[in-house]
């Protein structure tokens, strides 16, 4: 998904406004003292500080009833590769607004971009990635993985194969499409809402799986809509 980079960390601060620098309004969010300008939103009002996801636990919930959601994600991915397998662990960020959209994007070192997916309605893109012709995670477990995203955040237009379980005894929601599991699990309470803060999700067709960990959240804020556009 995110190109074959072992360890990408994220370590510039402060607050940016967004503007053409999309990548300096991520920069900052996984420093402790920065603002949170994760995806469009800048300023440093007390607002738009982090939401650290810890504490109690809630019930997981079949319907999404947020509008927006800007998130940090810690993302390990196992894909076949040959005759083995490939394993890969970044930090992502994701912007996602409802009905049918969301961008998704991760930063290595040196703010580098390893890449940078956009979804809009039934069209994904893959914006920006590293070159690897020797990497599995190319171009098309990225797109697959975006399908995956699609599927878990109930975005449009939906798969017709699309079923989602609740599990109250083990504290899961299961997304089921024809090529991919997706389980949702320990759910917190974020501004009201419970949300999802661990997420596997098991592609079939491209023989990959992923982890994913949510380390910050905010839900409904105002996305600009330039976060959105794919060009040409």
């Amino acid at each position: 998904m995110y190109e074959s980079v072992s360890r990408a960390n994220l370590a510039q601060s402060g607050c940016s406004k967004l503007g053409s620098a999309w990548r300096r309004a991520l920069s900052g969010v996984l420093v402790a003292s920065a603002c949170f300008v994760l995806l469009g939103q800048s300023g440093c009002d007390n607002a738009n500080k982090p939401i650290i996801i810890k504490g109690p636990s809630v019930q997981p919930v079949q319907d999404i009833r947020w509008g927006t959601m800007r998130a940090v994600h810690r993302v390990s991915i196992d894909a076949a590769k040959g005759d083995g397998r490939e394993q890969v662990s970044v930090r992502g960020m994701v912007a996602v607004e409802r009905p049918d959209r969301f961008r998704l994007q991760a930063i290595g070192p040196g703010g580098i971009t390893l890449f940078d997916l956009i979804k809009v309605g039934g069209d994904v893109k893959v914006v920006q990635s590293m070159a690897g012709a020797d990497s599995s995670l190319q171009q098309k477990v990225l797109l697959s993985i975006g399908a995956d995203l699609s599927a878990m955040y109930d975005l449009e237009p939906v798969h017709p194969s699309h079923k989602k379980y609740v599990d109250l005894k083990v504290g899961e929601l299961r997304i089921v499409e024809n090529e991919r599991t997706i389980r949702a699990q320990q759910f917190k309470e974020v501004q009201g809402q419970s949300l999802p803060t661990h997420i596997d999700i098991d592609n079939t067709a491209l023989n990959y799986k992923v982890s994913i960990d949510v380390e910050q959240a905010t839900l409904d804020d105002k996305l600009d809509p330039a976060l959105f556009r794919m060009g040409k």
